[in-house]
């Protein structure tokens, strides 16, 4: 899973989207994301192929699918 909050030296990052997949190997399965939009809440939304809608960072999230990236903003 991707951190919250990371700090690289004396600079810190604050987790802005993950990529996730879901599938038996990396080139065979779906592809997601759920990122964060600079709104003063602060609003987490997933997307995928068709779909776009407000969730927790976490959610819809199957224990199957696996991160395969985080982005990252300097703060």
């Amino acid at each position: 899973a991707c951190e919250e909050t990371l700090r690289l030296h004396d600079t810190r990052y604050r987790r802005l989207a993950q990529i996730y997949h879901h599938g038996p190997s990396m080139t065979v399965g779906h592809y997601y994301t759920v990122c964060r939009h600079e709104r003063p809440d602060g609003d987490w939304w997933f997307y995928d192929d068709i779909t776009r809608r407000r969730v927790r960072p976490d959610d819809d999230n199957p224990a199957s699918a696996r991160v395969y990236m985080c982005f990252y903003e300097r703060l």
